[in-house]
């Protein structure tokens, strides 16, 4: 067993690893993430690195489980600074939709891990740290829907709707060569209007939801350094 001296080690050295790698993920995309260069930029040998990570899949599941986690603490602080339901409702939505419009590499990151396929080529340990993570976020999505359903509602059913609906939102964003797509206010713009038919399909009472939107977005576009995930050591980007 290692000491914790050692494992503390271990730890921050996989951190500057992976802190690597998704620089290299942010300049050129998940294709670009080779091992032996990644060994280089992280300054360890290729042994070190195949001791940590038994491969590059390996490495972005990694990035996905911390980023999960991250994710997962952000929307929590809406929950925690929003008193009103419809405010934590309408805010987890809306800012787990930044989250991917900010951080493509998150997202990219997300869609390779989206098959079963996957994880065969991945440590079991890392697919049981990201399910564990994503079952954290399906709980307090479905504690969130609590506040603002009906009793006889299927929270399940609504937690997952949030979940699909933020990201097909992006994947649709995305797909529109058109758009500035690390652009944020036109990114909620183009939000807006599915969500209010979002939150209608669902049967959803929510009593003034497109002032709250309104108030909501003034709040995430200016304090965005408080809401989007930053590479370690560097502030969020508030140029968007």
């Amino acid at each position: 067993m290692q000491s914790s001296g050692k494992q503390q080690k271990t730890k921050l050295r996989e951190e500057a690893i992976l802190e690597k790698a998704r620089e290299v993920i942010i300049a050129e995309g998940t294709g670009a993430l080779k091992m032996p260069e990644l060994a280089k930029l992280s300054q360890v040998s290729v042994g070190t690195l195949y001791r940590h990570f038994e491969s590059k899949q390996d490495v972005i599941a990694a990035l996905a489980s911390r980023a999960l986690d991250a994710r997962h603490q952000k929307l929590k602080l809406v929950k925690e600074q929003f008193q009103e339901p419809e405010q934590r409702y309408l805010g987890v939505i809306m800012l787990d939709f930044l989250f991917n419009i900010a951080h493509p590499d998150v997202f990219q990151i997300e869609m390779a891990c989206a098959s079963p396929a996957f994880w065969e080529e991945t440590q079991s340990f890392r697919h049981q740290s990201h399910q564990a993570v994503a079952e954290d976020i399906s709980s307090f999505l479905q504690n969130l829907c609590s506040e603002i359903s009906s009793p006889e509602a299927d929270l399940k059913h609504l937690a997952t709707g949030i979940w699909a609906f933020a990201s097909g939102m992006s994947l649709v964003w995305y797909g529109m060569p058109s758009k500035q797509q690390d652009n944020l206010e036109e990114a909620l713009c183009f939000l807006r209007m599915h969500l209010m038919n979002f939150i209608k399909g669902y049967g959803l009472q929510l009593s003034n939801a497109g002032e709250t939107f309104s108030h909501l977005e003034k709040h995430f576009l200016a304090t965005k350094s408080q809401w989007l995930w930053a590479l370690k050591g560097k502030p969020a980007n508030d140029s968007h």
